[in-house]
């Protein structure tokens, strides 16, 4: 069918914030037919983390049910989260 589909993930201060993005749908002639998604329509927040990548592995860790044996954590990724954000359509 050769539809495409393009994310584009919303930013602050080159940060991601999570559960905001937008997905635009193109059919095989490359127009968009369809934009949906979630926008947080301005925000301005410090997003200088307060933990290093150690700590939040290390935490994280902790956190396994039945204890971190066995686990490693492979990475970590800052983004920006708030139970304030807002759901828009």
């Amino acid at each position: 069918m050769k539809f495409k589909h393009i994310k584009v993930q919303q930013v602050v201060n080159d940060v991601p914030i999570w559960g905001r993005e937008i997905v635009i749908h193109l059919n095989r002639n490359n127009e968009a037919y369809m934009v949906n998604g979630n926008i947080e329509p301005s925000m301005n927040i410090n997003t200088t983390p307060k933990l290093t990548n150690q700590e939040v592995a290390m935490r994280a860790l902790e956190a396994v049910p039945g204890g971190p044996e066995g686990w490693h954590a492979v990475g970590s990724e800052i983004q920006v989260f708030s139970p304030n954000l807002t759901h828009h359509a």
